[in-house]
């Protein structure tokens, strides 16, 4: 038997083989349950035993159990209460003195009698407002507060001091500078007045109202030019109401000017000559034989080989032959000066409009909603920036420093996250940013608080459009002062 059994054990740990099991035999029946029998009746409870103690049970004890109560005896009784003596009688008051009488007052003399005020003489006639060849339409419903170059410190921007003004001025008139997105208008601007004033952004659309910048100049002829240079939104196919509004305010600009600069720009080719963008062609076309137009042609310091110009300059001069060209490079100041002298030509005579000192018609408080949104184009990007408006909601110089409080102005909820980022990051670096371009606009501290809101379709909704000043004004305020 002990055989059979290792023989049956090695048989199974063998490998290669599984091991069976055993089978099993019928299960037994299971008989019939027993059954129970009937429950046994319970007794009565019994009494519980009462202790003394009511913190165990909870229950006072029988009353059977407790003896009686002792009797308490009687109270005692008080004695009467001693009484007080008669109060001491006060003694009557002392009499006081007859008051002092005051000394009289010494009168005064007669007042002496004032002399007959002169009579003024008449108000001196103004002269008459000197003749201008174009039209300065109303600029701001915001205020008639007029920035000027005082108000910029020069030494905290990268730009050089614009010229002197000159002190006669003989030549006043609109300059225009209309063209294709991203040409480099609002770069021009700036070389132009010595300071960073347009924002500048590789976005486009980055311009979205007409922008006024003053610039007093003599010519090489030593005439004294008041250049009234207006910047413009981008011309593009847009179809929102404020593209559309954009559109029409350049459009407006052009037609109103008394020179129409406009911009090109170049981008070099790998091979064959440079040809001028169909867009450009299309818009020099469209301005009228009347208007005085300047083309400047932009960005010559991104070509290796300026001999390539040529081409590209007798193109313009064939489409338009009383044209004046001028190749330039705004951001190196390469040729400002000598474009301003070609403008400087065509402006018709007249007496100034503005102040020597004066630099735009626009208030600070609307280059600090500039400034911020200046931020959120370099930050964002895709749709953001152009979903993306500023209003200022409050503006107050203190006297240590300014506050300012911006809203950011988004159309969906998914905008707004990515303007606030994690945690906030996103909207404090454009916070900082913003703070810092203002600060040395304005040369004195700032504290900025920026808001983001939600305001859906606003770029369709003419209220809000209003609201955030996207009007269609185009020409210079005349100056007050």
């Amino acid at each position: 038997m002990g055989k059979d059994r290792s023989a049956r054990v090695s048989q199974i740990n063998k490998p290669g083989k599984a091991a069976q099991p055993a089978k099993r035999g019928p299960k037994p029946e299971r008989g019939p349950k027993p059954e129970r029998g009937p429950k046994p009746e319970r007794g009565p409870k019994p009494e519980p035993k009462w202790t003394k103690s009511t913190e165990v049970h909870g229950a006072p004890a029988a009353r059977s159990e407790r003896g009686p109560k002792p009797e308490r005896g009687p109270k005692p009784e008080r004695g009467p209460k001693p009484e007080r003596g008669p109060k001491p009688e006060r003694g009557p008051k002392p009499e006081r003195g007859p008051k002092a009488e005051r000394a009289a007052k010494p009168e005064r003399g007669p007042k002496p009698e004032r002399g007959s005020k002169p009579e003024r003489g008449p108000k001196p006639e103004r002269g008459s407002k000197p003749e201008r060849g174009g039209k300065a339409k109303a600029k701001s419903k915001e205020s008639p507060h007029i920035t000027r170059r005082a108000d910029v410190p020069s030494e905290k921007t990268q730009k050089p001091k614009a010229p002197a003004a000159p002190v006669n001025v003989v030549r006043s008139g609109t300059v225009a500078v209309i063209g294709r997105p991203n040409v480099g208008k609002s770069t021009f601007l700036n070389s132009a007045l010595g300071v960073d004033l347009a924002i500048v952004a590789d976005t486009p659309g980055t311009t979205r109202t007409t922008l006024l910048g003053v610039v007093h100049r003599t010519l090489p002829s030593g005439e004294g030019c008041e250049f009234l240079l207006l910047d413009t939104p981008g011309l593009h196919d847009g179809h929102t109401k404020l593209n559309q509004r954009m559109n029409r305010s350049a459009e407006s600009a052009g037609a109103e000017a008394d020179v129409v600069l406009l911009m090109v720009d170049v981008k070099a080719k790998a091979t064959g000559p440079l040809s001028p963008h169909r867009e450009d062609v299309k818009l020099l076309e469209s301005l009228s034989p009347k208007t005085k137009v300047v083309v400047a042609i932009n960005k010559v310091d991104t070509l290796g080989d300026k001999a390539a110009l040529f081409g590209l300059l007798s193109r313009y001069a064939e489409i338009r032959p009383d044209t004046e060209l001028v190749p330039l490079s705004a951001r190196k100041l390469d040729g400002v000066s000598l474009l301003l002298d070609v403008v400087g030509k065509f402006l018709p005579e007249g007496g100034a409009v503005f102040g020597p000192d004066d630099l735009t018609d626009k208030p600070t408080r609307f280059f600090a909603s500039e400034f911020v949104r200046e931020q959120i184009l370099r930050k964002a990007r895709e749709e953001v920036p152009h979903a993306t408006a500023v209003s200022i909601d409050e503006y107050e110089d203190g006297p240590s420093k300014t506050h300012i409080s911006c809203t950011i102005h988004v159309e969906r909820d998914g905008q707004k996250r990515i303007l606030i980022g994690a945690k906030g990051e996103m909207l404090k670096e454009i916070g900082t940013q913003a703070r810092l371009r203002i600060e040395a606009f304005i040369g004195r501290p700032v504290h900025l608080t920026l808001f983001v809101r939600e305001t859906p379709g606003w770029r369709d909704d003419p209220r809000w459009l209003g609201e955030l000043g996207y009007e269609n004004n185009s020409g210079p305020q005349r100056s007050t002062s």
